[in-house]
């Protein structure tokens, strides 16, 4: 805007410049023609006033004439006071002008048609009027200056008319001039002052220009190489997942117990397998210590473990801990982790794996155990030996030193003798029989190829037959032999002649423990129903009031060839008859068990089903009935294959 308004008023001062050039020139040309007019006119009035210059040099009377003229002329009040001045040396007028009458220049004026009233009046030597006079001095030097060219006294003093023309529009056109440059001034220094601003903001503009290409190719960059970052990235967090998800697979899959702890031991995270081992879902272990899991003793024996591991920021593995499960019982944990440190090395917590050991010590305790049997076994079967080889011997020595005495006497010993001889014979094959019918009973029942021929009966008839077996022996002894009378129903599911065995294997080494005078009595009772399935049961007990058992004992007595330290030296025997009678006992269903009297002596206790289990076996019955599965039972059948091999190769 500055800049258009200072071009139009630039315009505008050029147009009043190039008029008033025009104008001066205009004014020039007429001031020429004026005065080119002007001096033929004044030549003209010369001549007629008797004033003749052509010579060059007036004479004295023109000189006079001429001076009388300007006297007249001054006397008839003319503006300007002229003096002429005749010069000795030059033949021309010198025409000075002096001060101004009116302080005024007069208007140059045009001598045309209208001037020959002052023509004629020169010529008639009439009075001239002001007009006429003023004239005349304006006339006058140029008609005195013949030596000066035309265009240089215009030059030197222009004419008053065209100066009196002329000096308004220069004034006018120089008060223009000055006003316009007086606006324009400013507005050239408001036009730099823009410019530069204008150059400034330009600058700036391309500077910020400059820094925006910059920084859009910056962002450009930028943009880029984080596209190239969030592909790698991307990348990576697909790669990660992918990786997450086979860990989570593993861990979830796995049968082992996956966590992690804090600094505190508290738990962080916890894999799905935690509610297969300890019964818990895994958001209920977060935020709970490890300890809270553990019992009481296995928290006291862990704390100082612990410690110590936390302590020295170390791993650890193959710890063993019991914990608690969710419905009380205790699970064994073989556990093993990790140190979690942060970039400075501060721990942070824990990872590792908990595995269910629980099985594997089970197994490793009925190892042990089954180490401990064979030990005891082996001992016993040591001192069954021992004892065997006496209880072999000597029945087996008596018969083959009284056969060979009656063959060496056969000839001349008479009747009494061999009689005597036969007796020996027929007692020591009677006390060696029983031992070898134990062991073939043993031997059979550990390989399972008993058949029994059970049936729902009474038991009391086989009680009585038993004890018609053992009464001479009683009587011998002044032992009694007592069957209490049963007040309740007396019938079970048996075998008649294995019951008997057991019976009188109980009976047998009741009398043997019991002294001259006691009493050995028989009851039968209700049993407690059997935990697998519910049957009822028929209790039989089959107490004596001899020397008793140890309480360490009550177990082991039923075990092959072990025998109860209270007898072993004064009572004699196998050490089979009891592990005789709890095969048997077993294979029926029923139990038996040991205890001691509060008056002194023992009490065996065996128990037999109310009932028989028609055309199905017992493992059958328990599947069928969901207490166990078809392959813990196959389970259990091998094992018991194998204890039975393990047992017949140590035997």
């Amino acid at each position: 805007m500055w800049f258009s308004l200072t071009l139009a008023l630039a315009g505008i001062f050029a147009c009043l410049t190039l008029l008033y050039i025009q104008r001066s020139l205009d004014l020039r040309h007429t001031a020429e023609r004026e005065l080119k007019g002007l001096g033929r006119t004044t030549a003209v009035l010369l001549a007629a006033a008797g004033i003749d210059i052509r010579s060059g040099v007036p004479e004295p009377g023109q000189r006079q004439r001429l001076t009388k003229l300007l006297d007249e002329l001054l006397q008839h009040g003319c503006a300007r006071r002229i003096a002429v001045i005749l010069s000795e040396n030059d033949t021309s007028f010198v025409v000075a002008e002096g001060r101004a009458v009116t302080g005024a220049p007069l208007p140059p004026l045009l001598l045309t048609d209208e001037m020959n009233p002052l023509v004629r009046g020169l010529r008639a030597g009439s009075s001239l009027c002001r007009e006429e006079m003023d004239l005349l001095a304006c006339l006058l030097p140029l008609a005195t200056d013949p030596r000066r060219r035309l265009d240089a006294w215009i030059e030197a003093e222009p004419c008053p008319r065209a100066q009196r023309q002329a000096r308004p529009l220069l004034l006018f056109a120089l008060l223009g001039g000055g006003m316009v440059l007086c606006l324009l001034l400013p507005l050239y220094v408001f036009w730099r002052m823009d410019r530069s601003l204008q150059q400034a903001r330009r600058d700036e503009l391309e500077v910020k220009e400059r820094e925006r290409k910059e920084a859009v190719s910056h962002l450009i960059e930028t943009n880029e190489d984080l596209r190239r970052q969030f592909s790698a990235r991307l990348r990576t967090e697909r790669q990660l997942q992918a990786s997450e998800g086979r860990f989570r697979a593993l861990v979830e899959t796995t049968c082992d117990f996956v966590w992690e702890v804090d600094r505190e031991c508290r738990y962080v995270y916890a894999s799905p397998k935690v509610y297969d081992i300890l019964g818990y879902r895994p958001e209920e272990l977060l935020g709970r210590a490890t300890s809270a899991f553990l019992t009481v003793e296995e928290a006291v024996r862990l704390q100082p473990i612990c410690h110590d591991i936390t302590t020295g920021k170390r791993p650890f593995s193959s710890l063993v801990k019991t914990c608690l499960h969710k419905n009380g019982s205790r699970v064994v944990l073989e556990t093993g982790g990790e140190p979690v440190l942060d970039n400075s090395g501060q721990l942070q917590g824990y990872r590792g794996i908990d595995r269910d050991i629980t099985v594997r010590k089970q197994e490793e305790q009925l190892l042990r155990d089954a180490k401990e049997r064979a030990e005891l076994a082996d001992r016993a079967k040591s001192a069954f030996l021992a004892n065997m080889s006496h209880e072999l011997r000597t029945p087996l020595h008596a018969i083959l030193s009284f056969s060979s005495f009656g063959l060496k006497k056969l000839a001349h010993a008479d009747k009494e003798d061999l009689g005597k001889y036969f007796a020996q014979i027929n007692n020591s094959g009677k006390r060696l029989l029983p031992l070898i019918n134990s062991l073939l009973d043993l031997s059979k029942l550990e390989s399972g190829k008993i058949v029994y021929q059970t049936s729902e009966q009474d038991l009391r008839p086989t009680i009585e037959g038993v004890l018609a077996e053992l009464g001479l022996l009683a009587e011998q002894k002044h032992i009694d032999l007592l069957l209490t009378p049963p007040l309740i129903d007396a019938g079970a599911c048996f075998d008649a002649e294995r019951i008997g065995q057991v019976l009188r294997n109980l009976l047998a080494n009741a009398l043997r423990l019991t002294g001259e005078g006691k009493r050995i009595s028989i009851t039968l009772t209700e049993g407690p129903p059997r935990e697998l399935d519910g049957e009822a049961m028929l209790c039989i007990t089959v107490a004596d009031q001899g020397v008793g058992v140890p309480p360490a004992e009550l177990e082991s007595i039923f075990k092959p060839f072990a025998q109860s330290s209270n007898t072993q030296s004064a009572a004699g025997g196998t050490g089979l008859g009891l592990a005789i009678c709890r095969r048997i006992v077993d294979d029926h269903g029923g139990h038996i068990w040991a205890s001691n009297n509060e008056d002194g002596g023992a009490s065996f206790s065996f128990t037999l089903p109310r009932h028989c289990l028609r055309n199905i076996k017992l493992g059958e019955l328990l599947v069928q009935r969901g207490l166990i599965t078809m392959e813990h039972l196959q389970e259990a059948l091998a094992h018991q294959d194998k204890t039975r091999e393990h047992d017949r190769g140590d035997g």
